[in-house]
């Protein structure tokens, strides 16, 4: 879409908008956010100089806080605070499904670590540009600083405040809508764009043969050191580790990812950006490193573009050729390059095409478009007697679209985890076309039974469809079309002409016996967590109706003895709140929450990441009594009650630190958390 159709704005944020954009990963609950952190470090003029913290002396109980957060000792004579101790700190980890019986584990880094990074951004956002534009290979790098915004439509139509609106990860010269980042991008957000590409076509008509390779275990494979070696010579660094070097951006950047791992240099955090603009920069190096080798060979030249064409999205590679010994050769070279950086061509991932090269998944795509436009079509006619009404043609037969689905995946021979995310996405933007024209329509009392059928169906194919393959991006957008659809059943209340209440009822039982099936058939387990937890936000916009059973989650999540971390403490907590019915549950998870910091060891308690972000959203949870924050706060040697209350008071008043406990709106939420997507 045009630019002239959307709303851009100047980007407002100060230098610590990498706070909301850089440092998370994108599969966190929708409850969680770094908006507030980013408020706080923004308000009281918190950043980290020369290995001190600078704050504003003159906020009310600040000096605790910082003691609490970044472990420092303070000055009262100054506004800064120094360090007592190393800044390594220890991630919280938590693992996501991934493939079948696997997982990923993804990490967030202590709120001190992520200060560093704003100040590595504003130290060498330069340097991270001109390192991450020397390869010609690359598709997905650093471009410029982000100047400007689009707002998302669907959150203005919605009066969110100003300040509570997502921005657009940059794309130079593009507006496809994305939320918010540090830089912008060149040339594409995502994979899917570049398959979709006149980059692409072109190299099809020029070479008859691609070829895609990737890297083992990118990011768990990098050696920290190595930002050094793609940036200075080898020998050098490894004969000056320790001095020198130190002062360089290579030696800051290796610094910095060393520090948000507790000291590990073998591999990186997976899941924040930063991360990705490490490894870009490492790859840039192999890139141009292989074309010079490639260009250079005494015996037969390849030319880049000319013999061949490399794209590279992340640590995914694209190589466009005619002839079969200059594919053996680029893999050889590529083989041998990356190995000077401990890192390898994943064998069993490689896959070759011939003309015409499209991919079995790009034929799904096309297939479910149209299967989904086939089924889930209606028309508008408009009466010959009455030119005020119009009849409705809607209709739609789960049964038949779930078996023509199941085809399709068969015969173009690809897993459902590789198409679920598209379809329920192209779904979605069905039932919302749908949803706005329903909503301008005089006669709604005269559809409504064809809408209330319509949307049962949808609701039966969705969830049939997420059920089959379950992971966190899949039940991100199963999430954001019923959060949608809730929200049209509830705004649509105050229209006498609208759903009729046993029909929006039946809507609400449809929802919470999908969602209440899935739990059940889906044991808790470590790696399928965060799935639940948007389940379970999602049962909460229900209401007190459909509300689980006591008995089930206690059954639910405290057997089998898996140990329940952050995101599923704070996530029930905010869903059984101190709700009569739940209070077994209530007593036991203080329980757990306390054992969970007691049998933590002390000297680490501070550089934990889970812990502090416990602790500090408990500090505002409305649902925990003052006496028991204070018993935490005893945990972490705060004993002296005066500095107890003024922890509490001033949490308080920051209203939140990561979760918010109230006015929580999922659907506002989702549609953020949807145009956050940028790696996949």
């Amino acid at each position: 879409m045009n630019n002239k159709f959307k709303k851009k704005e100047k980007i407002n944020y100060k230098k610590e908008r990498a706070i909301l954009s850089d440092v998370l990963p994108y599969e966190v609950p929708a409850i969680f956010s770094n908006r507030y952190f980013y408020r706080f470090l923004v308000k009281n003029e918190i950043e980290i100089i020369d290995k001190e913290v600078k704050y504003d002396i003159s906020i009310d109980s600040i000096q605790e806080i910082l003691k609490l957060i970044f472990d420092v000792s303070i000055d009262s004579t100054s506004n800064k605070a120094t360090f007592t101790k190393k800044e390594r700190n220890i991630p919280f980890v938590f693992k996501i499904a991934h493939k079948k019986n696997d997982y990923r584990a993804l990490s967030i880094m202590h709120p001190f670590n992520q200060v560093n990074v704003v100040s590595f951004y504003e130290n060498f956002s330069e340097s991270i540009k001109y390192f991450s534009n020397q390869s010609e290979f690359s598709i997905r790098k650093p471009f410029k600083v982000a100047k400007n915004r689009f707002l998302n439509d669907y959150l203005r139509q919605n009066k969110k405040k100003s300040d509570e609106l997502p921005t657009k990860i940059e794309l130079h010269n593009k507006d496809e809508e994305h939320l918010k980042s540090f830089f912008t991008y060149k040339e594409y957000s995502n994979i899917h764009g570049f398959f979709e590409s006149y980059d692409f076509q072109r190299s099809e008509k020029k070479f008859n043969k691609l070829y895609k390779i990737d890297i083992n275990k990118c990011f768990d494979s990098i050696y920290t050191h190595t930002i050094a070696w793609a940036l200075l010579n080898k020998s050098i660094v490894k004969d000056n580790l320790n001095s020198t070097l130190d002062s360089t951006f290579a030696g800051q950047f290796d610094k910095l990812m060393q520090n948000m791992n507790y000291g590990e240099t073998n591999g990186i955090l997976i899941g924040a950006e930063v991360s990705r603009i490490f490894a870009e920069v490492i790859l840039q190096k192999v890139d141009t490193n292989v074309q010079k080798e490639l260009l250079f060979r005494l015996d037969r030249p390849i030319k880049h573009k000319t013999d061949y064409q490399i794209y590279r999205y992340v640590d995914d590679y694209f190589i466009f050729y005619d002839n079969d010994d200059v594919k053996d050769t680029i893999l050889e070279t590529f083989k041998h390059k990356l190995k000077e950086y401990n890192l390898h061509i994943s064998e069993t991932k490689s896959m070759e095409f011939t003309k015409p090269i499209i991919t079995d998944l790009t034929i799904a795509k096309i297939k479910i478009t149209e299967l989904i436009n086939e089924n889930f079509n209606y028309s508008v006619v408009d009466n010959a007697e009455d030119e005020n009404k119009r009849t409705w043609d809607l209709s739609l037969k789960s049964k038949d679209l779930i078996t023509k689905f199941k085809i399709i995946v068969k015969e173009t021979n690809i897993e459902y985890k590789d198409i679920l995310n598209y379809t329920i996405a192209v779904i979605e933007k069905r039932f919302i076309k749908i949803q706005k024209k329903f909503e301008k329509e005089q006669y709604k009392v005269l559809y409504i039974n064809k809408l209330t059928s319509y949307i049962i169906q949808m609701l039966d194919t969705v969830f049939f469809l997420y059920s089959v393959s379950p992971r966190v991006t899949s039940t991100i957008k199963v999430v954001s079309i019923i959060s949608k659809l809730l929200e049209f059943i509830k705004n649509d209340v105050t229209n006498e002409n609208g759903l009729h209440n046993y029909q929006k009822e039946l809507i609400y039982k449809k929802v919470y016996d999908e969602i209440f099936q899935i739990l059940t058939k889906n044991k808790f387990r470590e790696f399928t967590q965060n799935e639940t937890l948007y389940l379970l936000l999602t049962l909460n916009e229900l209401g007190k109706n459909y509300r689980l059973d006591s008995k089930f989650l206690l059954d639910y999540f405290f057997s089998d003895n898996i140990k329940l971390n952050y995101f599923v403490i704070t996530t029930l907590l905010y869903y059984i709140k101190k709700i009569k019915r739940y209070d077994d549950i209530y007593q036991k998870l203080l329980i757990e929450i306390l054992n969970k910091f007691k049998r933590y060891n002390k000297d680490n308690l501070k550089k934990s990441t889970e812990h502090i972000l416990l602790l500090l959203d408990l500090m505002t949870c409305p649902y925990i009594e003052t006496d028991y924050k204070k018993e935490l706060l005893v945990i972490y040697g705060i004993t002296d009650v005066i500095t107890q209350d003024e922890i509490i008071k001033f949490s308080i008043n920051q209203q939140y630190w990561f979760i918010k406990w109230k006015d929580f709106k999922l659907a506002d939420e989702i549609e953020m958390k949807k145009s956050q997507e940028v790696y996949s």
